[in-house]
């Protein structure tokens, strides 16, 4: 779903990361159990630093806002069906 809308490399992974942690929040919210909720690949971090770590999570942040994956995730979750596709592709 990520590479389809024009995501790749770090950007897609922060999208990734972004859209499994919409959907186990919607699993809370309504009750559902998280086992259908995707998991994080890990990051190969190069130089790990808090400078690099706040412009991780200043990704994952706005990715979960503005991405369209991460809607297509959240609105599956709502309708009530696991995600069909993975937020990867």
């Amino acid at each position: 779903m990520g590479e389809r809308h024009g995501y790749s490399g770090e950007k897609l992974r922060m999208v990734v990361e972004a859209a499994v942690l919409a959907d186990a929040l919607e699993a809370k919210r309504s009750g559902r159990s998280p086992e259908g909720v995707g998991t994080v690949p890990e990051r190969e971090i190069e130089k790990l630093d808090v400078s690099t770590e706040i412009g991780w999570l200043v990704g994952v942040a706005d990715a979960f806002i503005r991405s369209p994956v991460v809607a297509e995730v959240v609105a599956e979750a709502r309708r009530g069906r696991p995600t069909t596709e993975d937020p990867h592709v």
